[in-house]
C-alpha cells in the first residue's frame, strides 16, 4: 500500500517551470515521499482525523486525544511508531468530560476544552488547574450576552491568558478576547476586515433547524506571536501577545486568487438556492490551514481550486498548490503538486517536519504521511 501511495501522488506531482515568465519559481519542484507509522498492532484512531491533536515544540511527536476511548495517542514522529496510549479519565478531580478542543501546550501540559471549562492536566494526567470560562467574571466579559466561545484557543505565556475566538449563535465572528485570568483583566478585540469571513456563510432554514456553511477561522501560535488566518482568503493577522496588538501582515500572491471572487452571504429556506450556493463557493479557492517549520521560521500554507465537479459518477478534480514564505512572509514558492486530477482524500491535515510538508493520509485505518518538499 505503501508504493500504491507514492505512486498515486508521483503522477499527481506538477512542477513550476517551463513557460514561466516571471521565472521566480521556475528552477523549483516538490520532492515527494511517503512514510507509514508502525501501530505495533494496535489502531491509531489519529489515522481517521487529526482534529484533537497536539504537537511538541520541534513537532517530533503528535499527541492525539481519542474521545471515544478517552487515551492520548503518543506519535514518535523521529522513529515513525506509537509510542504509547495514556488513559484519560474523564470523570472525578482528574476528570475532563466530553472534550470539544484539546492540545500540548509548551512541551509541558494537555489542555481539555469541554465547552464550559479548561482543564490543564501535566504528563502524568494530574489535573493542575482550571479556567472556567462560562461562570467566572472574565470568561462572561470576554463573551458578552448571547454568544458563545468558539472550540478554538490560543493559551499564551501563561494557561491563565488565553486568546479566544467570539461567535454569535448563528457562528458569525464577533471579535476576539485577550483574558487573563491571573489579573482579571480583559480585553475585546475587534477589526473590521476579519469580519468579512462573515460574507461567505451560507445558511438554509426549514422552521426552526438551520443548516450553515461557514469559513472558520484558525489560530498558529508560535513564539510570543499568534498568526490568525481564514479558508475564504489568503489574509493573514499578527497579534502580539505582549503588547496585545492585533496588525493585518501584507502578504505577497504570485498567481492565483488571494481571495474568493464575490461575498456568498444567504440566508434561504429554498434547498435548491442553498446547493447552487455552497456548490458556487466550492468551486472557488480555498486556503487551507497556516503553519510553520519549527527549525527555519518558514510558513507554509496549501491552496485548492477545484476545476470539475463531479457529476455522474465521474468524481471532483483539484488543483492544488504549495504556499512557501519566509518568516516575514516573503514569497518564496507558489507551486502547483496536484494538476487536474482527483484526489484520495481532502489534503487538510498538515503540519512542518524537517524541512518538509507532512500530510496525513489513512490508509486501511493505519497512519501514514505523504511529504512534501520543496527543492
Amino acid at each position: 500500500m505503501k508504493n500504491y501511495l507514492l505512486l498515486i501522488f508521483s503522477v499527481l506531482l506538477f512542477s513550476c517551470g517551463g513557460n514561466e515568465k516571471q521565472a521566480d519559481f521556475s528552477n523549483l519542484t516538490v520532492k515527494i515521499d511517503t512514510v507509514m507509522v508502525d501501530s505495533k498492532g494496535e489502531i491509531i484512531m489519529g489515522a481517521t482525523n487529526m482534529f484533537l491533536s497536539g504537537f511538541s515544540n520541534d513537532n517530533s511527536k503528535i499527541y492525539h486525544y481519542d474521545a471515544q476511548n478517552g487515551e492520548i495517542e503518543v506519535i514518535d514522529l523521529n522513529l515513525l511508531t506509537l509510542e504509547r496510549k495514556i488513559k484519560v479519565e474523564k470523570e472525578g478531580p482528574d476528570g475532563v468530560g466530553t472534550v470539544w478542543w484539546f492540545d500540548f501546550w509548551n512541551d509541558s501540559l494537555f489542555v481539555f476544552y469541554n465547552f464550559t471549562r479548561i482543564e490543564f492536566l501535566d504528563q502524568n494526567l494530574k489535573k493542575v488547574s482550571f479556567i472556567d470560562l462560562h461562570n467566572s467574571y472574565v470568561g462572561k466579559t470576554g463573551l458578552g450576552d448571547g454568544y458563545m466561545y468558539k472550540n478554538n484557543f490560543t493559551v499564551l505565556d501563561s494557561p491563565k491568558r488565553l486568546l479566544s475566538q467570539v461567535t454569535t449563535k448563528d457562528s458569525n465572528f464577533l471579535h476576539f478576547a485577550y483574558l487573563d485570568f491571573d489579573n482579571e483583566k480583559v480585553e475585546i478585540i475587534q477589526n473590521t476586515d476579519l469580519e468579512k469571513v462573515n460574507d461567505f456563510n451560507i445558511s438554509l432554514i426549514q422552521g426552526k433547524s438551520k443548516t450553515s456553511i461557514i469559513q472558520p477561522i484558525g489560530l498558529l501560535s508560535w513564539n510570543d506571536k499568534t498568526y490568525i488566518f481564514n479558508q475564504a482568503n489568503n489574509q493573514v493577522f499578527e497579534y502580539l501577545n505582549q503588547e496585545n496588538l492585533l496588525q493585518e501582515i501584507p502578504i505577497q500572491q504570485f498567481k492565483i486568487p488571494s481571495q474568493k471572487s464575490k461575498p456568498y452571504r444567504l440566508e434561504t429556506e429554498s434547498q435548491k438556492e442553498f446547493k447552487e450556493q455552497v456548490l458556487a463557493l466550492d468551486e472557488e479557492i480555498t486556503y487551507n490551514k497556516l503553519v510553520i517549520d519549527p527549525e527555519s521560521g518558514d510558513f507554509y500554507r496549501i491552496a485548492s481550486l477545484k476545476t470539475q465537479a463531479s457529476y455522474e459518477g465521474s468524481p471532483s478534480k483539484w488543483d492544488i498548490y504549495l504556499i512557501k514564505y519566509d518568516s516575514a512572509f516573503n514569497l518564496l514558492a507558489e507551486i502547483k503538486f496536484v494538476d487536474n486530477s482527483k484526489i484520495l482524500e481532502l489534503i487538510s491535515e498538515y503540519f512542518v517536519k524537517d524541512g518538509m510538508v507532512w500530510i496525513r493520509v489513512n490508509l486501511n485505518d493505519e497512519m501514514g504521511f505523504v511529504r512534501l518538499k520543496i527543492g
